[in-house]
């Protein structure tokens, strides 16, 4: 373990990041590309490491999608001559390669490693006024899922809905509601695992409501499926938050962190248990439950037979996406030596407990003890096999008298003022989410109250507390403006 200077950081650091303008020959730079669940855990740790280093550095990651993180690491005929050239220094995805891509690469002289870093849950979230999310919200089973999103069920108040939910009907607006399904556009990590899960989810009891091929060649199973003609094509998870957020009566998937963090309502789903529960009822726990034993014992190897979806235990989550790192073994593409070591460093910040624990923050769960050895296997075996002229990058704990000031030192002493006032400012926010939390619990337990005390019923409770939330924020965001306004003027920026 190295040690923990990785400042904790929101959206809000957006607000008052610096920028640092240097020569472009002179600055490191480290690229990559790929899936959008966990981006912003890299740009966190990206950003740490650029305030942290003495040289100049530049780390930029494309949050496009791990059919389009694998593609540009493939650099199939990238560069005009079938060398499988990758487009940036890694990628990254939801899912492993597929065996075929696998041996492709690798038949080619092109070996990589595939490096699980963070677990997360994928779930399910509606746009239904007045239902609420979790628990004493919507529940539904794989069947009802799955004939939702193949337009088979096209209104809230079906039957089958409400036979599981018997507080819809009368919850609804108007009769009749009609369900709105969106869905990624592209090739989507998401959609695999979301797709894959309606299938395996589904054979016992509804087997012909969601096969990989239907009778008339339609597909629905992978990346990229033959959806129904009135589903809403979204882009990105931003795109799928938009899409539920802005359409009363629509439902969509997406990853767990993202969907609560943007305040959607959670829809409860049944697992292999047979217990209904949301993402945040199962928690940490019940995301690390879904890892089996069905990885390879080392990086390079072919990781498509992983399964992660509907595994047993009652508090398991059954739709759980683990994010991988594609590295090849082979970094001489990176002409620059010194970000060929930089870049390992940056992937090994990701198994450091340290570092790793500050993406809890997005509702990430780190992996386990083995498959994190796996990875620290493969980035030892990567450095082993850098040029001798490569700088080896060093970390500064305790002040260390002339040696901290070194080029290739990543030091803990050295801070930006904008990074103190973001660990504040979270510092803050995270008091004020507690006391929220507090008031919540409290209202809870006034609510069974039943003499002359108001009584609050869940829907209630609900809307009181995201008021609360909105509030405390509202005063966050209030301190990060007027911080902006002085640096502005302070700075002239």
């Amino acid at each position: 373990m190295k040690f923990s200077f990785f400042s904790s950081a929101t959206a809000l650091s957006a607000l008052i990041a610096t920028v640092s303008i240097v020569k472009g020959d002179d600055v490191l730079q480290i690229h990559g590309s790929g899936t959008t669940n966990p981006t912003k855990c890299i740009w966190l740790i990206m950003q740490d490491f650029m305030e942290r280093t003495k040289l100049p550095t530049k780390f930029t990651y494309r949050g496009v999608g791990s059919s389009t993180g694998q593609f540009e690491f493939m650099g199939t005929n990238h560069t005009g001559d079938f060398a499988y050239v990758p487009w940036n220094y890694f990628g990254s995805g939801d899912i492993p390669f597929s065996q075929e891509n696998y041996e492709l690469l690798n038949s080619n002289g092109d070996e990589f490693y595939q490096m699980p870093f963070v677990m997360g849950a994928i779930s399910v979230f509606h746009n239904i006024p007045g239902v609420p999310g979790g628990a004493g919200g919507l529940k539904l089973t794989p069947c009802a899922l799955a004939k939702i999103f193949r337009a088979q069920i096209q209104y809230w108040d079906d039957p089958e809905i409400v036979s599981l939910n018997d507080h819809i009907a009368s919850t609804l607006k108007e009769k009749k509601l009609p369900i709105k399904v969106a869905r990624r556009v592209l090739g989507s990590s998401s959609t695999a695992t979301f797709t894959q899960y309606l299938h395996e989810s589904t054979q016992l009891d509804c087997p012909d409501t969601w096969p990989k091929v239907t009778s008339s060649g339609e597909k629905l199973v992978g990346k990229v499926i033959d959806w129904d003609d009135t589903t809403l094509p979204c882009q990105g998870s931003g795109g799928v938050t938009d899409c539920i957020r802005d359409n009363e009566g629509a439902i969509g998937y997406i990853d767990a962190g993202h969907g609560n963090d943007e305040g959607l309502a959670e829809i409860e789903l049944r697992n292999l248990a047979g217990i209904y529960q949301s993402s945040r009822e199962a928690a940490e726990a019940g995301v690390a439950a879904a890892a089996g034993d069905t990885l390879p014992s080392r990086a390079d190897g072919d990781f498509s037979g992983v399964q992660l979806l509907n595994q047993p235990g009652e508090a398991t989550w059954p739709m759980v996406a683990m994010s991988y790192f594609y590295v090849r073994k082979d970094l001489s593409y990176i002409p620059n030596v010194a970000e060929r070591s930089l870049l390992l460093e940056f992937l090994g910040a990701f198994y450091d407990p340290d570092v790793i624990d500050e993406c809890r923050q997005f509702g990430f769960v780190p992996v386990g003890a083995t498959v994190n050895a796996i990875a620290k296997e493969a980035l030892s075996e990567l450095k082993d096999s850098l040029p001798a002229d490569a700088p080896t990058w060093t970390y500064e704990v305790d002040t260390i008298k002339g040696g901290g000031q070194e080029d290739y030192v990543i030091s803990s002493k050295r801070r930006t003022y904008a990074e103190y006032e973001r660990t504040s400012l979270l510092q803050d926010q995270m008091a004020l989410m507690a006391r929220v939390a507090e008031m919540e619990a409290t209202m809870k337990v006034n609510a069974l109250v039943s003499d002359d005390k108001v009584v609050y019923t869940q829907s209630e409770a609900d809307r009181i507390t995201a008021a609360l939330a909105l509030s405390s924020l509202s005063i966050v965001l209030w301190g990060v403006a007027i911080l902006y306004l002085l640096a502005k003027k302070l700075c002239g920026i």
